[in-house]
């Protein structure tokens, strides 16, 4: 999993991004990763499962 640091999100967070038409979802997952952390992949990407969050009420 890669995690990337960017001046709006704190604390750090795996890149996301949506599947562009006429793109795999490899491809999608590649672009993303270049456009969030400026790296390219040195290896195949494989999918290894879902993330998913759920938001906390606000508790103040």
């Amino acid at each position: 999993m890669r995690l990337t640091g960017q001046k709006s999100t704190n604390p750090p967070a795996s890149p996301g991004g949506c599947v562009e038409k006429g793109e795999s979802p490899r491809q999608a997952a590649a672009r993303e990763l270049l456009e969030e952390s400026g790296q390219e992949s040195d290896g195949p990407l494989r999918f290894i499962g879902y993330a998913g969050f759920v938001l906390a009420p606000d508790l103040s």
